[in-house]
């Protein structure tokens, strides 16, 4: 996803004059809370930067550029007759996604669009299905391991890391006047 598809999907909203000095705090409140909720995670630890330094880029291609240090895998914890081949499959067939480093963003356009594809129900063979979210909690971003941040939490911290981005240049419009801002609700 870019930087013009991203902001082109983000609703915007126009705040009242009086309500600028609360629209302010509650703006830098979701920046702290995001960035202390993303600093906790261990997969810092495996990726070349803390997840919170990630300019808007990075973050706008969160799972593409962990692959870099990570790969999707099953999680250890997890003894069901998925692995990430048929993962791969529900993808595609459910999604049209062919690359499953591109999730996130899929997961993001959905959301700005008024559908959260985690809670959909999944087909997945002989008349079984499953929530979506339920799968995504069977993998993981790891560096080879079984065990890691499951892809369900993955896509929390990235609607956290752009909410707080979004909370950002929220704070800019409003300290220079601008009463149009981003409408953030959906990301936080």
């Amino acid at each position: 996803m870019n930087k013009e598809m991203f902001f082109s999907l983000v609703p915007k909203e126009v705040i009242k004059e009086e309500d600028t000095d609360k629209r302010i705090n509650e703006q830098r409140k979701i920046i702290e809370n995001g960035k202390s909720f993303v600093s906790q995670l261990s997969i810092n630890q495996c990726v070349y930067k803390n997840l919170v330094d990630f300019d808007i880029d990075e973050r706008l291609n969160l799972f593409d550029n962990l692959r870099s240090s990570l790969i999707i895998n099953e999680h250890g914890m997890y003894f069901y007759d998925l692995d990430t081949e048929s993962f791969g499959f529900i993808l595609e067939e459910t999604f049209n996604l062919e690359n499953m480093y591109e999730l996130d963003n899929l997961y993001i356009e959905n959301l700005l669009n008024g559908r959260d594809i985690t809670k959909e129900e999944i087909f997945l063979y002989e008349g079984r299905t499953m929530i979506f979210k339920d799968i995504l909690e069977q993998f993981v971003f790891s560096s080879g391991m079984p065990s890691g941040n499951d892809l369900m939490l993955m896509l929390t911290v990235k609607k956290a890391l752009l909410g707080s981005f979004l909370a950002e240049k929220n704070i800019e419009s409003l300290l220079k006047g601008q009463k149009e801002i981003y409408d953030i609700s959906i990301l936080v």
